[in-house]
């Protein structure tokens, strides 16, 4: 007779869970995003009509120069923008050589910087209307302490009109679409405005002055037009990475933890 042997079977069952995160594609929204702006730009009157764009790389050109004076310890005086789009903040305070480079940069990777975290709010909608809620916060903040000229106030209560409507009553398809629009405008103003990195004088609605990279060569060592290039290079980096970020596929979901069950089948003596 046989002796009796005893076998023991690992069965793995598995239940795969499903994530319930909503992604949507953002490269449409990029796609329709950049078309409409060359539609903009070629049809009768688009300029016109695209003037607040054009305001706003100024705006957050602006705005990153105050922000980075903050950061050092600077006082962060005033806001300004004039009609043809040029702008100007002020800021009081004696830092150093390097935090001087670090003001004048702020404002040159600025619509970069505020461009790629677009691209990034931009993948969802939830994300999308936070970012906006932030966005009104902001203008509200600056309307407040450091908003300055009547140009400047009109396109800060357009803007925050726009980032208003988009928290309280636009669809979630409608806030992605807005956030990725205006990613992209600043995006693209870091291309057309890119003479502005190459140039050692600044006109502006409040006169001539050095240049930011300018200001970055006095401040620290080189030639104004190398800092104008490394900038140039840190700004297609960042609207790169926003890129990246925002259009690239959704990790796979992984499955749950599996569950064993052990079984002892018991052959018959």
């Amino acid at each position: 007779m046989r002796a009796g042997t005893r076998r023991y079977i690992l069965v793995a069952m598995t239940h795969s869970g499903t994530r319930s995160a909503p992604h949507r594609d953002v490269r449409r929204w990029l796609a329709w995003s950049a078309f409409a702006t060359v539609v903009l730009y070629t049809i009768p009157f688009g300029r016109l009509l695209a003037w607040p764009l054009i305001l706003l790389s100024s705006f957050v050109h602006e705005l990153g120069h105050g922000l980075v004076a903050t950061l050092v310890g600077a006082d962060f005086q005033s806001l300004r923008v004039f009609p043809d789009a040029s702008g100007v903040a002020q800021h009081t305070g004696a830092p150093g050589r390097l935090a001087q480079a670090a003001i004048a940069m702020g404002g040159l990777v600025g619509p970069s910087f505020a461009s790629a975290l677009g691209f990034l709010a931009a993948r969802k909608s939830s994300w999308s209307r936070a970012a906006w809620a932030v966005v009104a916060v902001t203008l509200l903040l600056l309307g407040i302490t450091v908003l300055r000229g009547l140009t400047t106030f009109i396109f800060a209560a357009m803007l925050l009109a726009r980032a208003a409507w988009i928290v309280r009553k636009a669809t979630p398809s409608q806030a992605q679409g807005a956030t990725a629009f205006f990613a992209t405008q600043l995006a693209l103003s870091v291309l057309s405005r890119a003479d502005y990195l190459f140039t050692d004088v600044a006109t502006t609605g409040s006169g001539t002055m050095p240049s930011d990279v300018a200001v970055i060569a006095s401040s620290l060592v080189g030639p104004y037009w190398m800092w104008g290039a490394v900038t140039g290079l840190i700004s297609l980096a960042a609207v790169g990475l926003g890129l990246w970020l925002a259009g690239r596929a959704p990790r796979p979901p992984r499955n749950r933890r599996r569950r064993r069950r052990l079984f002892r089948l018991s052959d018959p003596k």
